[in-house]
């Protein structure tokens, strides 16, 4: 992979720490489309627990927003640019892929990557489609390509993105094999954004 210090100039307070590297691997992977990136852009909506549907301004969510919704970003004039289908996705950490499952605009994947023994940690990259090689089991290193944001399944004002949610569970509790199970099962969801 090349030199993350090696990128041009763009905000570099993202907060937390994660999101800094996380968005300098993607702007390396998905060059040129991603080499004016300055800052993210969150519409109301995007964010973790709010109750809004940004592609349907003034319309609800059914439940809390799991996770945080990457997609869009300012450009270097101030320009709105939408990560666009195949917008290749690393992973964030070291991990073991335990879960794929359907959800609405692809797939999501669930990967543990801190385990101690009694607590996991993990993240869900939702509405991707999984690299041929991401399967049950398999271990993936920090920067791996896991999968690539999919295409929207028809015409609408749901654009791709990339949904990210990070969570804790006991180990015992077995993986999530779909959406209602995230929000069925014992699972803490966490702010991605205030790690």
């Amino acid at each position: 992979m090349k030199n993350l210090n090696n990128l041009p100039s763009f905000d570099k307070t993202i907060q937390p720490p994660w999101l800094m590297e996380f968005t300098q691997r993607l702007i390396l992977l998905n060059q040129p489309v991603m080499q004016d990136f300055r800052a993210w852009h969150f519409r109301p909506g995007m964010r973790f627990q709010e109750k809004e549907q940004w592609w349907q301004p003034g319309s609800s969510r059914p439940t809390p927003h799991e996770g945080v919704d990457f997609c869009c970003f300012e450009d270097k004039v101030g320009g709105l640019v939408y990560l666009r289908p195949e917008c290749r996705i690393p992973a964030l950490f070291k991990g073991r892929v335990t879960a794929l499952f359907d959800d609405f605009l692809g797939r999501s994947l669930y990967i543990v990557h801190k385990d101690n023994g009694h607590q996991q940690s993990g993240i869900i990259y939702a509405h991707i489609q999984p690299t041929p090689e991401i399967t049950v089991d398999r271990v993936v290193q920090a920067g791996e390509v896991v999968g690539v944001t999919a295409a929207q399944r028809r015409p609408g004002p749901l654009r791709p993105h990339l949904h990210l949610s990070m969570c804790h569970a006991a180990e015992s509790v077995p993986p999530p094999r779909d959406w209602q199970a995230v929000l069925r099962l014992p699972i803490e969801l966490i702010n991605p954004l205030s790690r």
